[in-house]
């Protein structure tokens, strides 16, 4: 029953997560498309790219107060150095896959981006099983 609830709670956060994300990438494309600023695609994805951080950044801290980063940075301090490893492999990973989708599907609306993001995010938990 506890299962259910939390199931529940699941599903309906993913919904309203969904919803964020669709108006942030319709109002993003729409300020892409709108640009007069003559930046580049990629001056454009690195500035989404960095806001993207700056808001996952914010909320992490918001929603747990108390894991400041000096806490983040002793904890990296006090790990085995073959997980650091790893975790710098998975992030240069990610923001190489990030740079080639992009790179692939800039002609796309960034709604398409998006979606396939999702995509591929399924697809990476469904495989690591």
């Amino acid at each position: 029953r506890i299962q259910a609830r939390r199931a529940w709670r699941l599903v309906m956060t993913k919904i309203l997560l969904l919803n964020f994300i669709v108006g942030s990438s319709v109002y993003t494309e729409q300020l892409f498309k709108n640009t007069n600023k003559g930046e580049s695609f990629l001056d454009q994805q690195f500035w989404l790219y960095a806001y993207g951080a700056m808001v996952a950044s914010t909320y992490h801290f918001i929603s747990n107060p108390t894991y400041t980063i000096p806490i983040l940075i002793e904890d990296l301090k006090n790990t085995d150095s073959t997980i650091l490893m790893i975790l710098v492999i998975a992030v240069l990973f990610a923001s190489l896959g990030g740079i080639v989708v992009a790179s692939i599907l800039k002609y796309l609306d960034n709604i398409v981006k998006e979606y396939t993001g999702s995509v591929a995010n399924i697809l990476t938990a469904v495989l690591s099983r």
